[in-house]
């Protein structure tokens, strides 16, 4: 009798060793999801700033991961890899129509009501971290992500130019000019807390 689960030395397996098997697909895709589906949809919000819109995007990047499985070509780690396609999937999303007719609208409704604790509480834990945060969600884009990625996130840099396609240098100069538009607005709007 088959089991529908995977045990965890195989799912330490597949990471390990940056492989994903072609056989028993769906089982691997679970275990992908239960580890890594609540970062892809915090990924996801930190771009489209909407929860329902961060759930769709993170089981789009779920079904990508599944169709284009054999794609993998273990360059990197499983994590990148899905953080990559989450990337892509919100940069899509984020140049739809649906995006740009609907979803600002929900954007300044989220901000004028009380966050939903779901997706944001893992975020708002207090006051300085409520300010800090406001503040990322306020940074362009390209600023924005390597924050998310790199702060709360954790990832390397050599993890985030993998995901971005992008030069070590040109993340660490982002990050840097990150840190002092954060500085600066934070001094501005907080009276002096400091960022480092």
């Amino acid at each position: 009798m088959a089991t529908n689960h995977c045990n965890a030395s195989s799912f330490t397996e597949i990471q390990d060793h940056h492989h994903f098997p072609i056989t028993n697909r769906d089982i691997w895709l679970n275990e992908l999801m239960n580890n890594y589906g609540e970062d892809i949809v915090r990924l996801a919000y930190s771009y489209v700033r909407d929860k329902s819109a961060a759930e769709d995007i993170a089981q789009n990047t779920f079904i990508k991961c599944y169709k284009y499985a054999s794609a993998f070509r273990g360059d990197s780690t499983i994590k990148t890899w899905l953080y990559r396609i989450a990337i892509n999937c919100c940069k899509d999303y984020l140049r739809s129509s649906y995006f740009k007719r609907i979803l600002p609208t929900n954007i300044i409704q989220n901000f004028i009501q009380e966050p939903s604790p779901s997706t944001e509480s893992v975020y708002f834990e207090s006051d300085k971290s409520n300010a800090l945060i406001q503040c990322v969600f306020g940074l362009p884009p390209k600023y924005r992500e390597v924050i998310m990625l790199h702060y709360f996130e954790n990832l390397k840099i050599k993890e985030i130019e993998q995901i971005l396609d992008l030069k070590g240098n040109t993340i660490k100069t982002r990050l840097r000019k990150a840190r002092t538009m954060l500085k600066e607005k934070i001094e501005k709007e907080k009276g002096g807390y400091n960022f480092e």
